[in-house]
Order: C-alpha cells, then structure tokens, then sequence
C-alpha cells in the first residue's frame, strides 16, 4: 500500500482528510451518520487503486441498561450507521446466540425485547446483510437474583416455593449451599423469573442458604426457618422417666418440649423428612403434650402442632390383706407398676385410703371403712389414680362385718359371712384355739370327732358334737352316766 501521503481518498464523492495506511490496508474514518458510499482510492497522479461501494457496519456504542433483567426488558441501543444501507427497514442483532430483530428508531438507535431467562453468552452485536459479518459487541450483565421469601406446602411440606426475581428459567442454572459452602441438592420443579418451586433433599435443616443463579448469589440469602410437624406418639415413659420416640418432619436441631419442659433429643439417623428422635422424658406422670419450636436469625420462631400423650397408666397387681371389716382400720399394701406420689388417689370400695407411702412398684394406706358391709358385694373394687391416669381391680379383696374370733387362731378357716371359725382336723372351740384331747380310764375310752354323737365302749349316746360342749364337760357327763348305772345294778340285787 502507497503511504498515505502519495494518496487522495473520497467517500461518497467527498474527499476525506483522515485516513491511515498500513503495509497492507488503508484505514479511513467516515463522518457519523454517513450512508454507504462510493469509495474512491487513487495516487496524486489519478492512478485508481479502489473503487467499489463501501457497505457501512452498524457501530454499537451503549445499552441504555447496565445490568439486564432475566424477565423480558425492552432496551434501547445507540450507535450508527443502522440506516446507512438499504433493504429491511428491521436491525438484525444477536442478543447471546439468541437473533432478534431489532427496531431501527433512527441512523442511530435500535431497540428490541431481550427473552425471558439467561443466555450463556452475555454480549449484544449486530450484523451486517450486506456484509454478512458481525459488529463490535458490547457486554452486558444480569441483574443480581434477589430472595423475597418463602412458604412450604401445607400437604407436601418437603415443597417449597421461593418468591424474588431474575432467578431466570432453567433450573440447570440453580445451585444451593449453605454458609460451610456445601451443596444441598434442590430438586426445582419450576422456574421462572420471579418463583422458584422445589423439593427439598431429605436431609435439609432449618438454616440459611445461598442460591445461586448462574454463579451469581442472591443479594439475601434464603432464611429457610421450616415449619415442624409431630406425628402421633405411639411408645410412651415409665413414670420414672426415659426415653420416648418422636417422630416428625423438620425436628432435627430444633427444641422440642414435654409440656413445658425441654427434652433433650437425638436423632437416629441425618434424615429430617420425616425425622425419627429418642427424647429423654422425666419423672412424671398423667398426660401430657409434645411440641417443637423452630428457630432462626431474623425470622419468626415456627412452632409445631402439640400430640397428646402420657406416662404409662398405673396398674394393680394385687393387694394385702385380701380382706377386710367395717369400723375397723386397716392397713393396706398395694403391688403393682408406675406409681408415684404426685396427685395419688386410692380407693376402696369407693371409700378414700389415707395414702403414707408410695413406692414405684407398691403404695401402702390406711382406711376405717364406713360403709354398711351387709349392702357389700364382694369381692369389692380397688381403685388407683395417678395423676388422673387410673386403673381398676375387682377380684382381690373382700369386705365383712367383722372378723372372726382372734382369727381362729391360725388353726381354721373363718366363714366370714357369719364370723364363725371352721376349725381344722385336731382343733376346737369359738376360735380353734383349743386341741381336741384323746382320753383313755378303765374300760371306757371316749373319743370326740367333729362328726355327730360320741361314742363310748359298750354304749353310745347321741346329742352334743365338740363344737357344742366342751371336752370338761363331756369328761363329767360320762362319769355320772356310769356312777347311775352302777346304783340300778346295786339296788335290783337287793330286792331279788
């Protein structure tokens, strides 16, 4: 190529003043807003070295938007020469990989409707009919995604939707972490620029997550405080308190209460939908409510629903002494599981029992029954409440009268009904307190049994059994008896 010195240019009949030279190329400056044109190139001596139109490439200088909406925006671009050739009356530019026909306002402004979402490549050029190539580019920058807030679904609550902006339309654009950098898988079941629906990994927390759109974090991160939720209670404590399994959904890391005591609570495994947890309840007894609370910086404190529950109701196993009489007190011990002294109640045949001690596994009373034992049926019941939770037993104990005497002495059984002894085999009298003897005197020997009559050798006389004349008594009878006999004998000789 000539110097430029040894050179005259003219473009579109009009001699220019700048233009440039290399080895290889000549380059010349237009005046803005020129349309394309004749251009000549000769040597001071008229020599013609080019003389062909020149098609003008549109020239991007500004997008009146530095940072784009992943919604649909329009934008206004200026520039020049955008009507500088003939043909189409629209600007072909490529938003991205994306081509859109832009309006041409005038020689130098365009505008256009950017798509919804986010294309990979973030430049603007325009292109050339004529020439079939590209011009300069300019760059642009999507705005940054922002968080609003976020609801669960009340059937599905593992589902969340996220209300902000510019999130885009593709979910292989999204990324979740937490503060440590780790990546919870979301599964996003629609996106689009202002709502993103997704189910949450199973293994989830209540804590604060950054979402990532196209690398670029959200200007707030999402404060994800779930709503907990218990299911029914199926395994419940001892009174002497343990452990108890809860489960529900979100639970880990929250604190959970047994009415309105904290429990502390481990979970069995990392899942949290549903979330299984052992949690230690006290001593206690009656029923009470389960809840959890869920906390987090700058929300709201998110509080479960409250299941019903309770300790293990008490139970009667069995009950000394098995029976017992009116006006006269008594002292009972009770056996059986899950009792505590706290709200106590021990009844007897619908009378109250004055309780003095209560043990886990027994309780002991003391009552002096009123009620009128003969309007009694037996056997009576036994009622036991702790703390409202109650158990009943109706076949352990007995309610009379009054006793038999000294309790037949250990050696009968006592007919309650009438308070009269059954002495064993070997025992007599009113409370069996005294053996049957067994007497041998000359020829006469007397036995008494409990059977009727008594029997002497060579005579028998019917009447009394041991249970109506004593065994002196009986001794003096036989010795009359046989001191009369001797007298007939005597006085039957005298008169023969």
């Amino acid at each position: 190529m000539y110097p430029e010195v040894y050179l005259q240019v003219s473009f579109g009949g009009t001699k220019l003043s700048e233009y440039s030279t290399t080895t290889t190329s000549l380059l010349i400056t237009v005046p803005p807003g020129s349309q394309s044109s004749q251009l000549l190139v000769q040597t001071l001596t008229s020599q013609t070295i080019y003389n062909n139109i020149i098609y003008l490439i549109p020239y991007l200088i500004s997008v009146n938007q530095s940072l784009i909406s992943t919604s649909q925006s329009s934008l206004q671009i200026t520039g020049d020469f955008f009507q500088s050739n003939p043909g189409p009356t629209k600007q072909k530019i490529y938003f991205g990989d994306i081509e859109i026909l832009a309006d041409v306002l005038s020689m130098n402004e365009i505008s256009f409707t950017t798509p919804s979402g986010i294309v990979s490549r973030k430049d603007i050029r325009a292109y050339s009919y004529q020439r079939e190539v590209f011009s300069n580019a300019l760059s642009f920058s999507y705005n940054r995604p922002t968080v609003i807030s976020f609801t669960q679904n009340q059937t599905e609550t593992n589902v969340i939707t996220i209300e902000g902006s510019d999130f885009g339309i593709s979910s292989s654009l999204l990324s979740v972490t937490n503060n440590n950098n780790i990546n919870f898988n979301f599964t996003f079941l629609s996106v689009n620029n202002t709502q993103l629906i997704a189910i949450l990994p199973n293994t989830i927390i209540t804590n604060i997550y950054n979402i990532f759109v196209d690398t670029q974090q959200t200007v707030d991160p999402l404060y994800l405080n779930l709503q907990p939720t218990i299911l029914p209670i199926s395994a419940i404590a001892p009174v002497t308190g343990g452990p108890i399994l809860v489960i529900g959904y979100f639970l880990r890391y929250n604190t959970i209460y047994a009415g309105n005591a904290t429990i502390k609570c481990n979970s069995i495994d990392e899942n949290n939908y549903p979330a299984r947890m052992i949690c230690t309840v006290p001593m206690g007894a009656g029923r009470f409510q389960v809840h959890s609370e869920s906390a987090l910086v700058s929300t709201n404190n998110k509080t479960s629903n409250y299941v019903n529950t309770n300790y293990v109701y008490p139970s009667i196993v069995n009950v000394n002494p098995k029976v017992y009489f009116e006006n006269n007190e008594t002292i009972f011990t009770i056996f059986g599981n899950n009792f505590i002294d706290i709200d106590f109640v021990w009844k007897i045949n619908n009378e109250v029992c004055n309780v003095t001690q209560v043990n886990t596994r027994n309780a002991t009373c003391t009552l002096t029954p009123k009620i009128n034992a003969n309007t009694t049926v037996n056997p009576i019941s036994i009622f036991v409440s702790v703390s409202g939770l109650a158990d009943y037993s109706n076949y352990t104990l007995s309610y009379y009268t009054k006793p038999c005497l000294n309790d037949c002495s250990s050696h009968g059984q006592c007919n309650y009904t009438v308070a009269v002894c059954q002495c064993d085999q070997g025992y007599q009298g009113s409370d069996c307190s005294e053996q049957t003897p067994t007497t041998t005197s000359g020829t006469t020997t007397t036995v008494t049994t409990t059977t009727t009559g008594t029997t002497t050798t060579g005579a028998t006389t019917t009447g009394a059994t041991t249970t109506d004349i004593n065994s002196s008594n009986q001794l003096s009878f036989n010795f009359i008896l046989t001191a009369l006999l001797l007298i007939i004998v005597i006085t039957t000789t005298l008169n023969k």
